[in-house]
């Protein structure tokens, strides 16, 4: 026997779920109470800010080269920095090699491969047993293939909870995102610190190097316009050596304001995830009955 179609209009949708309204009222409870208990299961990530701003410790330099173009006999030194540490900085905070690094140096590999759960009144961090990194094992594996994977799982979970963002007038908006807002804070405090280091102390070893080649030149070169020039880069570069030692702690990045420590959440919205499962809920609701409704009339058809 042929099935014969049935075609819906809205009102009679809205008819068939009023006569559902219990069934589908009692699904979408269901859903908003696994909602409530989803969202009192998750963990709440805190997010500490800083605002920044760059300080350009090549100018000098810069323009120095930049009036010596024809410098070029002195191995390639007339192309000079052209205020590369904003750039270096901004790419140290997603180099996978620096952070990891830099996690191993404060030990904070687990924060972010072992986190299970954070209690606030003692505040003290738990870590799943299972998960937890021995450092020293870590770092003697560095190469290994099981470790290189969980380096990748590390660095993934921390690009997920950075974020930095320029505005317009060259200000730095930087956040981190954690289940402690305590690590949140520290842990920004750090990675702007050894961003600032990592920059200086290879600033101060470049100076250095330069120095010591470019008075070797000054010594052995009798050409007087020359000598000027190098004199010149000399006294560039000990600027910049004279930078590098007076400016430890904002090197590049110079703090507008301090990372702070924020005890408001920024995940989970209990209200959301509420309104979330509940229209779930609903809409599984309504298609479960508006199914059945249809599988009922099929089967009278066959009949």
């Amino acid at each position: 026997m042929d099935k014969s179609t049935v075609d819906l209009t809205f009102s009679d949708i809205v008819l068939i779920i009023l006569k559902k309204k219990l069934l589908i009222g009692l699904i979408t409870l269901f859903f908003s109470i696994v909602g409530i208990i989803y969202s009192f299961s998750v963990n709440e990530v805190y997010q500490s800010s800083a605002r920044l701003i760059t300080k350009e410790n090549n100018s000098n330099l810069s323009s120095v080269f930049g009036s010596f173009s024809g410098l070029s006999a002195l191995g390639g030194l007339a192309e000079g920095p052209k205020n590369t540490n904003t750039i270096y900085a901004e790419e140290l905070i997603v180099s996978k090699e620096f952070i990891l690094n830099l996690m191993i140096k404060n030990n904070m590999l687990n924060y972010f491969y072992a986190f299970e759960a954070w209690d606030k009144s003692s505040n003290e961090i738990f870590y799943n047993n299972e998960s937890l990194i021995n450092t020293k094992e870590y770092i003697k594996n560095l190469n290994s293939l099981d470790t290189r994977v969980i380096s990748d799982e590390i660095f993934n979970v921390y690009m997920d909870l950075i974020d930095l963002k320029k505005n317009k007038n060259g200000v730095y908006t930087i956040t981190f995102n954690y289940y402690s807002p305590h690590v949140a804070q520290e842990f920004l405090e750090i990675l702007i610190r050894s961003v600032n280091e990592y920059i200086r102390i290879n600033d101060l070893k470049k100076s250095d190097l330069a120095i010591k080649y470019l008075s070797s030149q000054l010594d052995t070169n009798t050409n007087n316009a020359v000598k000027d020039s190098v004199g010149k880069l000399i006294e560039a570069n000990l600027n910049t050596k004279m930078l590098a030692m007076i400016s430890a702690d904002d090197y590049v990045f110079e703090l507008i304001e301090k990372p702070n420590l924020s005890g408001k959440k920024v995940y989970p919205s209990k209200t959301r995830i509420l309104l979330l499962f509940s229209l779930i809920g609903f809409l599984i609701s309504v298609s479960f009955v508006l199914i059945l409704y249809f599988i009922k009339n099929d089967l009278k058809a066959e009949d």
